[in-house]
């Protein structure tokens, strides 16, 4: 701490701080030592320093302003009566009833982690930023950063729970000028892997497209283009088990609305936001989730996950196997010719501009994919039934009717006849750790 005179420390006993305001004004000042231990030493140190110049020979207005500082100085002979601070009006001898404060709200939620946050009024903000550049002081430590600090303490030692800087399941905030408190509860993370057995669902909530989800006669005011979603069917379960506001699905790509997503499933991350509650018997919830989607949608592999797998599966580049049905619209489909243009599939990349019936909601541009394997699993007159492994992001229906020339090669176009897709189903979805181009 820097050196100060008589002058300058009649000033700053004369600010009527308590110990804690007067503390935090020189933070790094003293190893081991409290705000509020600093701050006390400081004012004895005053008052000894004080009383011993009243002592000495000043006289007339000097002495009577040191005495009328040393008669708020509770360790001097002077003293009579101690004001309130001046600068946080009381406010940091209210601690307790802010730890009182914060202990009732997280009787409302589970947490393990959690973080203080404190707004204090903007009046005080000021006085405690005035004194800053009135001494020129330049450790100082703001008011609400030792609240955080000060109520979080004692809220762990209550509790049990852990501070945590980067991941908190819960933040408190205090509003220290109408003693309330907000809590901002962090997201809940639950991974698996779902399978599609019903067409027609797709994989997320779809707003109806002539209201654009406000509600109409033609969607009988539901808002939705469809009745329900495989995020609908996993998410209201989850999100009244863990008592969550709402909830995201984010999948590793994503099936047709036509489509089946069959064999392992398609892996999952499922967003809860704002739960109150964050210890949940997974495969119980597994089991009601499967019990309440009625053989539309099954779920399995339950675990906790994290934002970073959310991330994950939106970059990775799964290799997806499956099954397609195909018709021929002009005469029977020659097999032998089938299986030998199946057979080139591989050793050809698949350029693919936007599909026509995504180009409403996807880039306008030409992604370059691979076929891994493709093979022939019966052929019947017009129909034809292949299996085909592709690379993630690979349309399978634009890859069999070629989509007006939008994706080339196709197996139309190397058969010379128009095809349609009369089914699809996705046998399996395997993650690769490769980002997407």
């Amino acid at each position: 701490m820097e050196r100060i005179n008589v002058e300058r420390i009649m000033e700053l006993a004369s600010e009527g701080l308590c110990d804690r305001c007067l503390g935090r004004l020189f933070g790094r000042a003293g190893t081991g030592l409290s705000n509020q231990e600093r701050g006390r030493s400081l004012r004895i140190s005053f008052t000894l320093l004080l009383e011993e110049v009243v002592e000495s020979n000043v006289t007339g207005k000097k002495r009577e302003r040191i005495l009328e500082i040393l008669k708020h100085l509770p360790a001097s002979h002077y003293y009579e009566k101690e004001e309130k601070c001046k600068l946080c009006e009381g406010l940091m001898d209210s601690l307790d009833k802010m730890v009182d404060l914060v202990l009732k709200s997280a009787k409302t939620v589970e947490f393990e982690t959690f973080q203080i946050g404190t707004r204090v009024s903007e009046e005080i903000r000021e006085r405690e930023e005035e004194i800053w550049r009135k001494y020129g002081l330049k450790t100082p430590e703001p008011i609400g950063k030792e609240i955080n600090r000060e109520v979080g303490k004692r809220f762990s030692e209550i509790t049990g729970a852990e501070y945590s800087k980067d991941k908190p399941d819960v933040v408190f905030i205090l509003d220290t000028e109408f003693l309330s408190v907000e809590m901002v509860i962090a997201p809940l993370f639950i991974k698996g892997r779902y399978r599609k057995l019903k067409r027609g669902i797709p994989q997320t909530h779809w707003p109806h497209k002539a209201c654009g989800g406000r509600g109409c006669p033609e969607c009988n005011f539901t808002g939705k283009q469809y009745p329900t979603s495989v995020e609908e069917i996993i998410g209201e379960v989850m999100k009244d088990e863990a008592e969550a506001v709402n909830y995201k699905l984010h999948g590793m790509g994503r099936e047709d609305v036509d489509a089946l997503m069959l064999g392992s499933g398609r892996p999952f991350v499922m967003e809860l936001s704002s739960p109150r509650k964050r210890k949940l018997d997974l495969k119980a919830l597994e089991e009601r989730i499967n019990k309440s989607a009625q053989g539309m949608v099954e779920v399995e592999g339950l675990e906790y996950s994290s934002r970073e797998d959310v991330q994950r599966y939106k970059s990775v580049r799964g290799k997806k196997t499956y099954r397609v049905r195909i018709r021929s619209l002009q005469g029977e489909i020659p097999e032998e010719k089938l299986k030998k243009v199946l057979s080139l599939l591989p050793s050809s990349p698949i350029r693919q501009r936007t599909p026509n019936r995504v180009a409403h909601r996807r880039a306008d541009k030409v992604r370059v994919r691979r076929v891994y394997r493709a093979e022939v699993e019966d052929v019947k007159g017009e129909v034809a039934t292949l299996t085909i492994v592709g690379e993630g992001g690979l349309y399978i229906k634009e890859l069999v009717h070629g989509d007006g020339g939008r994706t080339i090669p196709s197996i139309a176009s190397a058969l010379s006849m128009p095809l349609e897709v009369l089914e699809l189903d996705v046998l399996d979805v395997e993650a690769e750790d490769e980002k997407e181009e």
